[in-house]
């Protein structure tokens, strides 16, 4: 409200996402802890490298920049 924006997001869905992720621990109890921020930034950089080692690899053509002649382009 204080800045007039209407943020609407399941939270149920973010919550089992957190935890999935090990992010944040449910405790018997129902208390929920999460990490400390050093930690969870270093957490999820884990994720991401995990993520992109078991990425297919690129084909040939993928990701290869050549020079095009603006002369050759149809408009």
């Amino acid at each position: 409200n204080t800045f007039g924006v209407n943020v609407n997001f399941d939270l149920d869905d973010a919550l089992v996402r957190l935890i999935a992720d090990g992010l944040v621990t449910e405790q018997p109890d129902g208390t929920l802890t999460t990490l400390k921020p050093i930690a969870a930034s270093a957490h999820i950089d884990r994720l991401w490298d995990k993520l992109l080692d078991e990425l297919p690899d690129r084909a040939k053509s993928e990701g290869i920049e050549f020079d095009v002649d603006p002369d050759d382009v149809k408009a």
